[in-house]
């Protein structure tokens, strides 16, 4: 299992999609987040040339995430809402820290 350790003293870069930079900054700085050095122009894309730069995980089914997140020594999970319509998707808008 892998655990990610935060620290809120750590430099972050964003990575969004592009428009969105400012308003993953404002949501981190919500959380205690402030330390933003900057943002990857034209977020995932700016990649596409450096592939081994990326790491993924693989989906998985809401069952599979209910049944990791009941285990002894639950994984991090940390979601950001979506605009959907015009409002926002406050059913995925949730940060868990175990």
């Amino acid at each position: 299992m892998v655990r990610l350790n935060l620290s809120h003293e750590q430099p972050i870069v964003v990575i969004a999609d592009s428009g969105s930079e400012e308003e993953a900054v404002m949501r981190l700085g919500r959380i205690g987040f402030d330390n933003v050095v900057g943002y990857l122009r034209e977020g995932m894309q700016a990649l596409d040339l450096h592939p081994e730069s990326i790491r993924t995980i693989p989906r998985i089914t809401a069952q599979a995430l209910a049944d990791q997140l009941a285990q002894p020594e639950p994984p991090f999970v940390w979601t950001f809402g979506r605009k959907r319509n015009g409002r926002e998707d406050t059913s995925r808008a949730a940060t868990t820290f175990p």
